[in-house]
């Protein structure tokens, strides 16, 4: 039975397997160095987010069906911190097995326990499957536009 759990140090090798077939299928152009320094950071670094995944074990082998990235911000608007939902993936044999669900359902529940004012995720426009998938799960489109500048910093190089 899959389990959705903190991620933790045994996981980061196939977790980086997952995050690099998650950026590719997304489109996301970015490096394994990259993944690498942003994962080990977060992981290092709870104040600024966690890291979740699905873990199936079966005949004694680990096997990663997703994960999931919940980071922090904070906005007048939502009274302090809130929580940016940065990246979900289910591999593609687990979808639509409920994996997405779990993970997402442990993304609001963590964000509940730590009291942060408002939860978000960003989805491509015309990933329309995503889309349809968060709006099932409760999630509304905004009246805003999210627009993003690359600021070209070494950490992002």
């Amino acid at each position: 039975m899959p389990v959705v759990k903190p991620a933790a140090t045994e996981h980061a090798a196939l977790l980086l397997e997952l995050i690099a077939a998650y950026h590719a299928y997304d489109g996301i152009e970015t490096t394994a160095e990259k993944r690498r320094v942003a994962l080990e950071g977060l992981m290092s670094s709870p104040h600024f987010g966690q890291v979740w995944v699905v873990e199936d074990v079966r005949k004694g082998a680990c096997e990663l069906l997703g994960y999931a990235v919940l980071t922090y911000d904070y906005s007048f608007e939502c009274g302090g911190r809130e929580g940016f939902v940065d990246e979900l993936f289910v591999t593609e044999a687990a979808r639509g097995k409920g994996v997405g669900r779990m993970l997402l359902d442990r993304l609001v529940s963590a964000a509940a326990e730590q009291s942060l004012g408002g939860l978000h995720i960003v989805v491509e426009q015309d990933n329309h499957a995503a889309l349809a998938f968060y709006e099932r799960c409760g999630w509304g489109r905004p009246h805003r536009v999210l627009l993003s500048r690359d600021l070209g910093t070494a950490a992002s190089e």
